[in-house]
């Protein structure tokens, strides 16, 4: 079986971590590090082009940045460039023609030079990067196009205790999903958090929901840490039918393999970030 390569990005150091899942036949799975890359900033969120030659992430530098690689081998990540953001970014995804960023009160949409995948230069008269929008959660003034204010709703009641942190459909080697996995934080030591699997019909709805809490979970996993601001989790290869799915850590540094068989979640392996630096989110090449 090969060899399937991750990156992984911080809270806490400006590096990018290259780790080597390890699936060889007769062999025990094996996780480790492999490369240690420089970064602007500590990212805390990475997202990964389709074409896996492009990252994007979140910089949490001074000022904050949403930075651009390019990616041509696994230990060969190389700046392309980056632009401000108006606060700390705590999310950021692309199409092909933009990327998106999240944070605190505010939101950005940046346009991508086709020719690098990088963030497109600033035009002769320009001398910033300037995004394609702004959004702004908190001023109070006209945001759609009907002048009304922008309201995404939320809890009401229980918030405090609520600590989501990742859903994500499984790769399942085909067009559409058949797992849907949740994850939790207990953000606290004293309190550990959960992955959850849950069966999708072809139409993308939870298999036997009928809107009790716990309709169609097919398995809940408590973690072995709180996962701290982490226990993001994401999909990996499918090899034999068991699904591999990277979980970080930021309480301890760990990164986890989780093995998924339709049944039930196992830890396959797991490694150590150097202590300090605070796991976040995990790609796979």
């Amino acid at each position: 079986m090969p060899t399937f390569h991750s990156l992984v990005g911080t809270f806490n150091t400006p590096e990018l971590f290259t780790l080597a899942f390890n699936t060889n036949d007769g062999h025990p799975l094996n996780l480790h590090v492999m490369h240690r890359a420089p970064a602007v900033g500590s990212h805390s969120w990475l997202h990964l082009s389709n074409c896996k030659k492009l990252l994007y992430a979140t910089a949490w530098s001074d000022p904050p940045t949403l930075v651009a690689y390019a990616v041509k081998t696994p230990t060969e990540i190389n700046q392309i460039n980056s632009v401000p953001t108006a606060s700390r970014s705590g999310y950021v995804t692309a199409s092909s023609t933009a990327v998106y960023s999240a944070g605190g009160a505010s939101g950005e949409v940046f346009a991508l030079d086709p020719l690098t995948g990088g963030f497109a230069i600033p035009l002769k008269d320009e001398t910033t990067y300037e995004p394609l929008q702004k959004l702004n959660f908190v001023e109070d003034v006209p945001q759609q196009d009907d002048g009304t204010v922008m309201d995404f709703g939320g809890l009401r009641h229980g918030a405090h205790s609520y600590w989501a942190d990742e859903v994500r459909t499984s790769r399942s080697n085909g067009v559409e999903p058949h797992y849907l996995y949740t994850s939790t934080r207990g953000l606290v030591a004293s309190t550990k958090g959960y992955v959850a699997a849950f069966s999708l019909t072809e139409d993308g709805l939870i298999r036997g929901w009928k809107g009790g809490d716990q309709d169609g979970l097919l398995a809940l996993w408590e973690t072995p840490t709180s996962g701290g601001w982490a226990n993001a989790i994401q999909p990996g290869p499918t090899i034999d039918g068991t699904e591999y799915i990277a979980m970080t850590d930021s309480e301890e540094g760990l990164i986890m393999i989780l093995s998924w068989d339709g049944q039930g979640f196992r830890e396959a392996a797991r490694t150590k970030l150097d202590p300090g630096t605070g796991a976040a989110t995990a790609v796979w090449l």
